[in-house]
């Protein structure tokens, strides 16, 4: 889990794969590295005495696919890992060196993987390219390195089967709503008040019950998108659809997104559909759905004696 000496500056600790000392994966990594340590021949290091150690969990980052996280972390406000920015094989043989590791098992972290936001061709070139990448690693230090090696997942997916996988998942409406608003978002937005974003999915778009959940991308004029999960998921049942007037009554059947404050000042606001799928799956092909873009306007000042707008989210038009 690149942990073998806490005082190391040059590794942490994995944020995806972490765990307690005394689980399955660890007992599993156990079991392959005594199959390992028969396998891969001793590597004498000058000056040191030979590396016994193997490390089963050993991350790697190729420079395409090193910068590729990188943006995905900078998109979504993530902070960056000192030891992943730092990284080199030179400076990853060294601290095996140091740390006593004969053998290192490189593998690509579980998140994100090689998706990116990419489409399923290109994450398949960049999977195909961080496996030539480590098998370079493998040619070039024969003995030091082994590899999980990186697949993509089957596409066809069964817990929520599409009915229509021509059009995916449909979306009815989008409602920003700070108190009371209609499906059209004609009701005026009041820039720095707490506003909430509400998702309606058709329930008859799946055919079969499940978990679904979503991710929307907000962005002023002249900025980038920013990456917004949804506060909830929500099981959609082909055979027990309801209305809009209920989804819109019921704030449980709707997906709702917290707008923060750097969305909501005076100006406009552009929103968009970023990803449909299922908590702890993967996404799900979505109907194309466009949001217009929304004004927020500075509240007037009161005057004395009046009171307050109400802050609300329920407010049906």
């Amino acid at each position: 889990m690149n942990k073998w000496d806490q005082k190391s500056r040059g590794h942490h600790a994995c944020p995806t794969c972490y765990g307690p000392p005394s689980s399955r994966r660890g007992f599993l990594a156990g079991v392959g590295a005594l199959g390992l340590a028969a396998a891969v021949p001793a590597v004498a290091v000058h000056g040191q005495t030979r590396p016994v150690l193997i490390d089963t969990h050993l991350h790697f980052y190729p420079p395409e696919y090193q910068k590729l996280w990188l943006g995905y972390e900078d998109a979504r406000k993530q902070p960056h890992f000192p030891g992943q920015v730092a990284w080199t094989r030179e400076k990853l043989i060294e601290d095996m060196d140091r740390n006593g590791i004969r053998t290192g098992i490189l593998s690509v972290a579980s998140t994100p993987g090689v998706w990116f936001d990419l489409g399923p061709a290109e994450a398949g070139r960049l999977a195909r390219a961080c496996n030539e990448y480590a098998a370079d690693m493998m040619r070039d230090h024969p003995g030091r390195f082994g590899l999980f090696a990186t697949r993509l997942k089957p596409r066809k997916r069964r817990p929520l089967g599409l009915a229509q996988p021509q059009t995916g998942v449909q979306v009815r409406g989008v409602e920003i709503v700070q108190c009371v608003q209609d499906v059209t978002n004609s009701v005026p937005l009041v820039a720095d008040k707490a506003t909430l974003v509400r998702l309606y999915l058709e329930p008859t778009s799946v055919s079969q019950p499940g978990q679904i959940t979503a991710e929307i991308a907000w962005s002023r004029s002249g900025g980038g998108d920013t990456f917004l999960p949804a506060l909830n998921s929500l099981r959609v049942d082909p055979g027990s659809p309801f209305s809009l007037r209920e989804q819109r009554e019921d704030i449980d059947k709707s997906l709702n997104f917290r707008l923060p404050a750097a969305a909501i000042g005076a100006g406009t606001l552009n929103l968009r559909i970023s990803r449909i799928f299922q908590p702890g799956g993967g996404d799900l092909p979505a109907a194309a759905f466009n949001i217009a873009p929304v004004t927020f306007t500075a509240a007037p000042l009161l005057r004395s004696g009046q009171p307050p707008a109400p802050r609300c989210f329920a407010g049906v038009a």
